[in-house]
């Protein structure tokens, strides 16, 4: 630690405390003094006004009557984030008060006196620091290209000529009191200087921000020839070209975020903590899939719920990591090349908790490799690490993890302690195309055997119609098996050893849907294991923890497809003729949509079909996001435009029978019971789908998929879990950096920029902020209302002795992406302290205050720390409400008016006690609708 000998406070750096003694008497000095006078009574604040030298300078500050020679540095002086003269008030406050520090809490130096040599390089490295930040904000923050930034300092360049040829002529007539040279003066404004080019801003990078900004690793993949050929197609002359992908070490990523993130640290020490003491399964009568963690594919994991066996192994971090892959394309328009299909291989950490563990700062990158590549090499090669001496890839540096990599960790009492981390590969997600490319299965749809998850085959009698893999009885289909890895090691090994030759081996595999150079190198050359096989990612299961990508089957599959067709039939004339797409568009320009869920209007190419049978390519043009949005919202937005008879069509009733299953897919956990039910959701959905002639020739192979939602619950945990919507965010950003690049080697820069960009946000803590755990406050012997609920607070405070905390009334807040309004939102709330004055009470309740808690971070002499914590104002009425469509509840206007009119009580909760999403109110003509907020 480096300590000022003055004021006895700490700073980071030596170039900190450097910059601190350099101001010290103007910072530690005036603030004792004036702390000084103000114990002694003196009813000023303020320092006594510094007397201008010479009647030029002019320019005097109307807070503390500071003196300034120019305009320019009263602007300075007024601009700064944390105003000198008010700190000198507030740290002089402090002293009178007894305290024991006599610095303020952040130190905005003045500018250095260009008389002194200390100032003079104190000055070179701010004025560094600032043009550093300053273009490292256009390049990495705004993605701006290298060529506009270049134009920028160059467009800079007159103008500060201008200013300095101002500066020289005030100086020639002696407007100025201090005399330079114009060497000086060009040098003073060459603000860029040594940021010419972007090789020297990376440097300076390098060197500010230290170990958080990591370098890429070229690694080779292979060499080939190419062919340089005339416009008639002959040879003209052949040159070899080796290929290269670029990795960001594993290794290096996690140690700088746990080094640079204490939250993040917390979080993987206390988890790894949990899956040391191997937790006994869940019992047969409760069992809830809440997490990744739950699912019985991380619990059948041969490490992580392995007790620890001595205090070496009890003190190692083990640490989990779900893998993602893509391609993504991105045009350069000035080139004859046009398109570059570039895979993108992406990581996170399942210690993380579940509301930050794909949010995009926490999203990794691993490795970068063009497409062309990939399919070239393989992706055991370029992920799996085959032939990887360096031990850069993906796999080299999972299996290190596997034998253990000593990492530096901060340590509680100060420094660091070198810290074994094991760590292995617990789950993959990818959408259809890239899933498959890294298993043995066929890559395409078109196979007989398709999915990788089960043996449904295409041209049995069983395939397009609904089934189950987790109930049996009667009038239920159980057409098809789950896969598992004992069994696709067992076609395997059944086709080594069967008589015919090669041939017979692919064909075989093949008739399993099963490719045979994936398979082994026991199946001719050129053949190899899958990436994802335990030879390169030692005790995972490709098998069972490689689920189906739920925004993939659902919202970009299933909803579009129904959703467009229903609205097909409903609006032509040769179909249902409901109602016009006019009447579609006006109800959803209309509908009270939730804050930023309303989707864009529907347009008349989008529904295309003949002889009212539509296409079997139609779907919504909509987002992912809008299209769930819509489809939740669709039974209040378009049931008042059907008729009595129109509701009991069986087009209507199948997209009824979807809004329920999407509803319930939407869960954040899942019991046995809940797995049931959704199943049989699915399996209701898809029996009226196949009611619907004009739906024969839309059954895709994703309504295959959906059959597989309860059986994944139960190997992988919820499927808002496994969903792919915020890898493919993090797509764009890795999008956004590729049309920013020269496309010379567009995988270099995506790999350079995002080191850099992601070490300034961590160095610089800019981070999602993260919602420590919060506790229940107890109102016992507080009456609470919502007119005294502010003071009611205050009294919880006072009772835990928090009288340090900050006190906000909030007019709105998101919580794990939900809204919550007061006057608007309604909430499902269950009193757990066994209140028999609620016991008959329906516990829907609206949020009429929101009050927001925080320490400041300042610790509470009881150790206890509150960030964020939330309370919340219920006034809870009785109402007979009644479940309908999906969770939806719904009751009488009346009823309502009624309830509202005596309300039962008022309640004092945390936000974490309210044990249901939050609902939005719709009413219509004789009913009222609470439609949960998804």
């Amino acid at each position: 630690a480096f300590i000022c000998g003055g004021c006895n406070r700490v700073f980071k750096s030596q170039r900190a405390l450097s910059m601190h003694l350099f101001h010290s008497d103007l910072v530690c000095k005036e603030s004792i003094q004036t702390a000084r006078a103000l114990a002694a009574g003196a009813s000023s604040v303020c320092p006594a006004p510094v007397v201008p030298p010479q009647k030029e300078a002019t320019f005097i500050c109307g807070g503390c009557n500071r003196f300034f020679i120019s305009s320019h540095a009263l602007g300075v002086h007024l601009s700064l984030p944390a105003n000198l003269c008010k700190e000198r008030i507030q740290t002089a406050r402090t002293l009178a008060a007894g305290a024991s520090s006599v610095c303020p809490t952040l130190v905005v130096p003045p500018a250095p006196s260009p008389s002194s040599k200390a100032g003079e390089q104190l000055f070179e490295e701010m004025r560094q620091d600032s043009a550093s930040d300053m273009l490292a904000h256009f390049r990495f923050d705004k993605l701006h290209s290298g060529a506009a930034i270049q134009d920028f300092k160059a467009g800079l360049g007159p103008l500060l000529d201008v200013v300095a040829g101002e500066l020289q002529r005030r100086l020639v007539t002696g407007q100025l009191h201090s005399v330079s040279s114009q060497a000086q003066i060009e040098e003073m404004f060459d603000v860029f200087k040594g940021l010419s080019t972007e090789k020297q801003e990376a440097a300076v990078m390098r060197q500010r921000f230290g170990s958080t900004i990591i370098q890429p690793v070229r690694r080779e993949l292979g060499t080939r020839t190419m062919e340089v050929k005339d416009a008639e197609g002959f040879v003209q002359s052949t040159h070899t070209v080796t290929d290269a992908c670029y990795d960001v070490p594993v290794s290096a990523t996690v140690a700088r975020l746990l080094q640079h993130n204490p939250e993040a640290l917390r979080q993987v020490r206390e988890t790894s903590r949990q899956w040391a003491r191997n937790p006994p399964p869940h019992g047969t009568s409760d069992v809830v899939y809440a997490d990744i963690t739950d699912g019985q594919a991380f619990r059948q994991h041969p490490h992580f719920m392995q007790p620890s066996t001595d205090d070496e192994e009890a003190s190692t971090l083990r640490i989990a990591f779900l893998l993602y892959y893509d391609g993504i394309t991105t045009t350069n328009m000035l080139s004859g090349s046009g398109q570059h299909s570039i895979g993108v291989f992406l990581y996170t950490l399942i210690n993380l908790s579940p509301d930050v563990r794909t949010a995009l700062p926490f999203i990794q990158v691993a490795t970068i490799a063009l497409e062309a590549d990939v399919k070239r090499y393989g992706a055991h090669v370029v992920v799996g690490g085959e032939g990887d001496a360096a031990g850069s890839s993906f796999g080299a540096q999972l299996r290190s993890f596997d034998k253990g990599v000593m990492i530096d960790l901060p340590a509680a009492r100060g420094g660091y302690v070198s810290t074994k981390c094991c760590g292995w590969l617990a789950q993959v997600h990818a959408d259809y195309p890239a899933a498959q490319s890294l298993s043995p299965f066929k890559e395409s749809t078109a196979a007989d055997r398709f999915d990788r998850a089960s043996n449904v085959d295409s041209s049995a009698e069983g395939y397009g119609k609904p089934s189950s893999y987790v109930r049996q009885g009667e009038g239920i289909n159980t057409f098809w098996e789950l896969r598992d890895r004992a069994g696709v090691l067992a076609l395997i090994q059944s086709a080594l050893t069967m008589q015919g030759g090669l041939a017979a081996q692919r064909k075989y595999l093949s008739k399993h849907g099963l490719r045979a150079d994936k398979c082994g190198p026991g199946f001719g050359p050129g053949s190899h294991w899958w990436a994802l096989h335990s030879f390169y990612f030692p005790g995972f299961d490709s098998i069972i923890a490689q689920p189906s990508d739920m925004m993939h089957m659902r919202e970009e599959g299933i909803l579009k497809l129904e959703c467009a067709a229903m609205l097909y039939l409903a609006t032509r004339k040769k179909g249902r003729a409901w109602f016009t797409l006019s009447d579609v568009n006006a109800a959803i320009l209309t509908y009270p949509w939730p804050p930023g869920e309303r989707p864009i209007t529907i347009t008349e190419t989008t529904l295309q079909g003949s002889h009212g049978v539509p296409d079997q390519g139609i779907h919504l043009r909509f987002t992912a996001a809008q299209t769930l949005h819509f489809t939740i919202h669709s039974i209040n937005l378009l049931q008042p435009l059907l008729s009595v008879e129109a509701r009991q069509d069986p087009v209507w009733l199948s997209w009824v029978a979807c809004v329920d299953m999407t509803v319930m897919m939407q869960r954040s956990q899942f019991s046995e019971a809940d797995v049931l039910e959704l199943d049989r959701r699915i399996y209701h959905h898809q029996t009226l789908f196949c009611l619907v002639p004009e739906y024969k020739l839309l059954w895709k192979p994703k309504h295959q998929f959906a059959q597989l939602a309860p059986a994944q619950i139960r190997m992988n945990g919820p499927l808002r879990s496994t969903s792919c919507m915020r890898f493919e965010a993090k797509l764009q950003d890795i999008k956004a950096i590729a049309n920013c690049s020269n496309y010379i080697n567009i995988c270099l820069c995506i790999t350079r920029t995002w080191g850099i960009r992601s070490g300034r946000d961590l160095y610089s803590q800019k981070m999602i902020k993260w919602s420590a755990p919060t506790f229940t406050a107890a109102t016992e012997g507080c009456l609470v209302t919502v007119d005294n609920a502010d003071r009611t607070v205050a009294w919880v405070m006072r009772s835990l002795d928090l009288a340090l905390v900050e006190l906000t009334e909030l007019t709105s807040l998101v919580d794990k992406k939900l809204l919550y309004t007061p006057g608007t939102t309604w909430v499902i709330w269950s009193c757990s302290g066994g209140r028999e004055d609620l016991a008959a009470v329906q516990p829907l309740s609206l949020v009429e205050r929101l009050f927001q808690l925080d320490d400041c971070g300042i610790p509470q002499e009881h150790g206890r720390r509150i960030r964020n914590l939330t309370f919340v104002v219920l006034r809870v009425y009785q109402l007979n409400l009644q479940q309908t469509t999906g969770d939806a509840l719904t009751l009488s206007k009346a009823a309502l008016m009624e309830a509202r009119a005596n309300p039962v009580r008022d309640e004092l909760v945390t936000l974490d006690s309210l044990s249901w999403s939050p609902f939005h109110m719709f009413v219509g003509q004789e009913s009222v609708t609470f439609q949960p907020v998804q």
